[in-house]
């Protein structure tokens, strides 16, 4: 548990003001051994959004965006597994926080309702029987979305006004059959059901300060509402393969596999008045109406609008090869390379829409270069044009322009992790030394902690996102860029920045030094310039139990402002 309060100026002058942070921390993993049908975890990281703003000394605590946290209990049994979570999250910039206090759920292992164990002749209708599973899973959840201001004490009306929850119970069959031996076919059907306990009921009311005649007045109403919705779905996947062997280089064989797919889902429109779920409301002085859901706002949103039919089309590529060794190595064996992981393709669309069937088309790349480098882009497509204000019309690209689709977005990221040796192994630290909790630690918190046994590190990373989505097109790059080097076998120097290439600026950066004092220890980071100017000179023992046996001197990064 950690507490801070920050003080800025002097008592006697009115603009003295004092800032209060707290975090918490709490970590528990249960041994597997003590009790297999009962689990409990905790981890647990929550506080208040400025505190690492404002009390950080370590890059990724300062750069850390959001707080997530989860407490876990369940208990299993041979038909199915009950389980409870405590969920937490918070964004430190917008300042919301979601709360799930706490979230229930049951689910059935799955079965087989049409197969008997004990026949002795099997039909084909048998066959077909057995390979129809099942299973039903139902879920209580009791949620909480507010900002981190409103969430106090004496604020319990609004908080309790801004609850939500309900109950949703889904029950999933499907089977798969092999079809003229190459082709897989999948048919699946789900029933959900949805129980809120609060429903929307919306009203034009005459008069207001909304509209010289009337507005729309929003009340939200306790009762029980139940819900129910079903779709279905059916799949026809296979894959075939393509095989080339080169001359006169080091691969023997490269082999293209293609996995492409055909789907169809259909789902009925359940704004129909029959379901009860959308009414209609006057929405101007004119008599225009308008429609909207009674689950508006609920925890598990409302039933899916527009009737489905949908047909979709994706495919699904990889390149692999064989390499043999060099010449004159005779202890190595043939190597498998992948020379591209995935490189996909998807569409759909849907019959029964009434404007805009055909869908996006979306496409993703991943690979690695030289074992090193790894790349991965992704793209989204229009088929549809728009006009000249930038609005999407029903008309297709390849009518005028007589290309297949519009280029809407795509992103770039290049990563790479280098250390003496090749690629930054990513197995976690190992030892007989410690307690597991501090070796958890180190493995969560790699950046927290020195490791001279490897005498050089750099991680680089270039990012480029493209959008033009309308008339305007947006981009950024940005290149990230961290290491560390042993100077001597007791002298350790580490770096952490960023540089944003569109605005030509530095972002966050970091230098730090360590030298290694035997049974102390002293570290010395350096903020050169930005909002967190600072620097912080420690030098302390090593171990845990008098970690508080420290000398510290530092300017923070308030020091340097003009508070």
């Amino acid at each position: 548990i950690k507490y801070s309060r920050i003080l800025t100026g002097e008592p006697e002058i009115p603009t003295h003001y004092a800032r209060n942070d707290f975090f918490v921390n709490w970590s528990h993993t249960q041994v597997p051994k003590s009790n297999p049908s009962i689990r409990f975890s905790a981890n647990v990281n929550a506080g208040s959004s400025s505190y690492n703003t404002n009390n950080a000394t370590q890059t990724a605590a300062y750069l850390q965006n959001t707080f997530q946290s989860n407490i876990a209990w369940s208990k299993s049994w041979k038909f199915g597994t009950l389980s409870a979570n405590l969920r937490h999250s918070q964004n430190i910039f917008t300042h919301d926080v979601q709360l799930s206090l706490p979230q229930l759920s049951f689910s059935a292992n799955r079965f087989y309702p049409f197969r008997d164990p004990k026949r002795v002749k099997t039909s084909w209708y048998n066959k077909i029987g057995d390979k129809i599973g099942m299973s039903y899973t139902s879920e209580f959840q009791n949620n909480l979305s507010i900002k981190d201001t409103d969430l106090t004490w004496n604020n319990r009306a609004y908080v309790e006004s801004k609850l939500q929850n309900g109950v949703h119970q889904t029950i999933p069959v499907s089977a798969s059959f092999n079809v003229a031996r190459h082709y897989t076919l999948t048919i699946a059907a789900a029933a959900n059901s949805i129980t809120q306990f609060r429903y929307v009921n919306k009203v034009w009311t005459l008069g207001g300060i909304n509209s010289d005649s009337g507005y729309v007045k929003t009340d939200t109403l306790n009762g029980t509402k139940v819900s129910l919705d079903y779709n279905a779905s059916a799949t026809l996947n296979t894959k075939f393969y393509g095989m080339y062997y080169p001359r006169h280089t080091r691969f023997t064989a490269i082999r293209h596999t293609v996995t492409p797919g055909v789907s169809f889902t259909y789902m009925p429109d359940f704004t129909d008045p029959k379901y009860g779920f959308y009414r209609t409301v006057q929405s101007s002085e004119f008599g225009a109406t308008s429609t909207y859901s009674i689950f508006e706002g609920g925890v598990y949103g409302s039933p899916a609008a527009g009737k489905m039919g949908a047909i979709g089309f994706n495919v699904m590529n990889s390149l692999e090869g064989k390499k043999r060794p060099k010449d004159g190595d005779t202890t190595s064996a043939e190597q498998r390379i992948f020379l591209i992981d995935a490189l996909n393709a998807g569409i759909s669309y849907n019959m029964m829409a009434q404007h805009f069937n055909w869908s996006n088309i979306a496409m993703g790349f991943r690979t690695k270069l030289f074992k090193k480098f790894d790349v991965n882009a992704s793209a989204i497509a229009d088929p549809y044009k728009i006009n000249d204000l930038g609005t999407r019309i029903e008309r297709f690209e390849w009518r005028d322009g007589k290309r297949l689709a519009r280029l809407t977005s795509a992103t770039l990221a290049v990563n790479t992790s280098l250390r003496q040796g090749g690629l930054t192994s990513s197995t976690t630290h190992q030892s007989g030394r410690g307690t597991d909790a501090e070796l958890n630690m180190i493995n969560a918190n790699p950046n927290a902690y020195v490791d001279f046994n490897i005498p050089w590190s750099l991680t680089m990373g270039y990012s480029l996102t493209w959008a033009k989505p309308g008339l305007t097109t947006t981009v950024t790059q940005n290149l990230r860029f961290s290491g560390d080097v042993n100077v001597t076998p007791k002298w350790k120097v580490g770096f952490d920045s960023n540089f944003d290439i569109q605005k030509k600026e530095f972002g966050y950066t970091s230098l730090n030094v360590y030298r290694d004092l035997h049974c102390w220890e002293m570290q010395f980071n350096w903020i050169p310039f930005g909002l967190r100017q600072s620097y912080n000179i420690t030098i302390n023992v090593k171990s845990a139990m008098l970690q508080d046996l420290k000398l510290t001197r530092k300017r923070d990064w308030y020091d340097f402002t003009n508070y």
